[in-house]
C-alpha cells in the first residue's frame, strides 16, 4: 500500500482502519487523534489515490496484493 500511493505511516493506519470497516470517530477514538485529523488523512487518502469516495477508496485498496 506504502510503495504504491506513498502513503505516510498514519494514512496507512488510517486506511487499515477504513478497509476493517471503522468509520473515521472510531479511528479517531483507537488513536487518540481528532477526528478533524483523521478526516485529514482520509482526505489525504483520497487524493493521493485519485478517488472521490471513501467506498471507491476502500474498494481500490481491497484489490491491492
Amino acid at each position: 500500500m506504502r510503495e504504491c500511493f506513498s502513503f505516510t505511516k498514519a494514512e496507512i493506519i488510517v486506511a487499515q482502519g477504513l478497509l476493517a470497516g471503522k468509520t473515521a470517530e472510531d479511528i479517531a477514538e483507537d488513536r487518540g487523534a481528532s477526528v478533524a485529523t483523521i478526516r485529514t488523512h482520509i482526505r489525504h487518502l483520497l487524493e493521493k489515490t485519485s478517488t472521490r469516495r471513501i467506498a471507491d477508496l476502500i474498494a481500490l485498496l481491497s484489490n491491492l496484493p
